[in-house]
């Protein structure tokens, strides 16, 4: 097989652990091997007795799904997220100050060898490997392929480029995932997966256009609002303090939240759980999981009336290609997968109007209402996260349904009952997201690219540089 230049990080991984992830197939060769030194093998503790969630850190979880009685799927699609993947810069400079702080103060640790792991702690995640996408994340995304193709056979194969249609966000890691989805999805064929990853890179559109893949990115009205800031776990100052004393030397808030940062890739990256994530106790995991969700609702969920539409040009782009596919069932596109970032599947959940609690997710939540939340980050987007859209054509009916999967398990459409929803009353629930105006609802000055405007798509793919 032929790769393209793509890094993706050969880890070793620890067998222990929670979160479900398919084992590397023997057939997979990663690109571009780097070796992260982990230590040991992880042991038990009490918070590899729980599963370890934060937010968009997490790890994929799949579901599971039946198939529709009496019905034929006759087009799928899946915009998702990207693989596992390394620390992006700003997580990757607190990691290194942390080790500096460690080594300084490694005298004063006591001689436990539950806490041994700190006095010889060295940064993994360094600045050069930031945001690249690592072989858990490979085989995440190798697993998918293979059970999508598995599970709708006729629709992947044969293959035609011009029906199995694939698209990436302009980014090394969401490249390397789609690759290797279509490694899985096509058993390893080197000329079908070189040509999927040429069809991927003759596609990119700067990520500044890409109303689909990067909305936030392409919305100018998104891009000119104020940072929100991260939420601290309620918890931090009193871990901090227990924390402090536990090591023999003062931490502060902000020491404890890097901690716990490195908590969560150790956890999704290495899968090891027995070293940062042992200094936490569950209910602190569990509170920081939270405080991720709320950080990431502020930014992306219910909280604004501009984040409602966000999703409006990747939904336009999935329901223009069901379209095609009743109109057109001979040439429309069979499949199509775009593979994109947290900050895609979001606004789009949230233009479908999924994972909406009834009241406004708040710091102030009590823990029944916490632990009650419909936006849980782990559910939808967490690394490999994905949104799939099942078109049906049913016996005994002249009309085609629509069946939403999230992360591999049916969902159900509100407004809609339960399973799979008639077309027409899909487009009437969603009328008004379908063909919007992004450029209109963001203010740009500079025409962007995306379903809202197939024109703007065709005249700029190919033109980014890959990011």
């Amino acid at each position: 097989m032929t790769f393209i230049n793509i890094p993706i990080l050969a880890l070793a991984v620890a067998s222990a652990g929670l979160a479900r992830a398919d084992p590397v197939p023997s057939s997979v060769t990663p690109v571009t091997p780097f070796i992260l030194p982990i230590g040991p093998a992880p042991v038990t503790n009490q918070t590899s007795k729980i599963a370890i969630y934060s937010g968009t850190e997490s790890r994929y979880q799949r579901g599971s799904f039946k198939p529709v009685e009496d019905c034929k799927v006759v087009q799928f699609q899946s915009i998702g997220r990207h693989g596992t993947r390394t620390p992006t810069g700003g997580p990757s400079k607190s990691f290194s100050a942390l080790e500096k702080l460690l080594k300084k103060s490694a005298a004063l640790i006591p001689n436990d060898p539950n806490l041994a792991f700190l006095k010889t702690f060295v940064n993994p995640f360094t600045p050069d490997i930031a945001g690249e996408l690592v072989d858990q994340g490979g085989y995440d995304l190798y697993g998918l392929g293979r059970r999508f193709s598995s599970a709708y056979p006729d629709l992947f194969t044969p293959f035609d480029a011009t029906r199995n249609i694939f698209r990436t966000s302009n980014s090394t890691r969401c490249l390397a995932s789609g690759e290797r989805f279509a490694a899985g999805a096509y058993r390893d064929d080197s000329s079908i997966v070189d040509t999927i990853a040429s069809s991927m890179v003759s596609a990119l559109i700067p990520t500044t256009f890409d109303a689909d893949n990067d909305p936030d990115d392409a919305c100018s009205a998104y891009s000119n609002m104020p940072d929100m800031p991260d939420v601290v776990f309620t918890s931090a100052p009193a871990a901090a303090a227990r924390i402090s004393k536990q090591l023999g030397f003062q931490l502060a808030v902000t020491d404890i939240t890097v901690m716990m940062d490195l908590c969560e890739f150790q956890n999704a990256v290495q899968n090891v759980q027995n070293e940062f994530c042992s200094l936490f106790t569950p209910a602190e995991i569990s509170a920081n999981d939270f405080a991720s969700d709320l950080t990431d609702y502020q930014s992306y969920g219910y909280s604004r009336a501009l984040n409602t539409h966000l999703g409006c040009s990747v939904l336009t782009t999935a329901v223009r290609n069901i379209e095609s596919a009743i109109a057109s069932p001979a040439t429309a596109p069979k499949t199509f997968h775009a593979f994109a970032h947290a900050e895609t599947v979001m606004p789009l959940v949230v233009s479908l109007g999924l994972f909406k609690d009834t009241l406004p997710l708040s710091i102030n939540f009590t823990d029944a209402q916490i632990a009650a939340r419909k936006w849980k980050i782990r559910n939808f987007a967490p690394f490999a996260g994905n949104v799939a859209f099942e078109l049906l054509s049913c016996a005994n009916s002249n009309t085609h349904r629509v069946r939403v999967l999230v992360n591999e398990a049916e969902v159900d459409l509100p407004g809609c009952g339960e399973g799979a929803c008639e077309f027409e009353r899909f487009r009437t629930l969603y009328a008004g997201s379908i063909g919007c105006d992004f450029d209109a609802l963001c203010g740009n000055t500079v025409p962007s690219a995306g379903g809202w405007n197939a024109l703007g798509a065709a005249n700029m793919t190919g033109h980014g540089a890959l990011q």
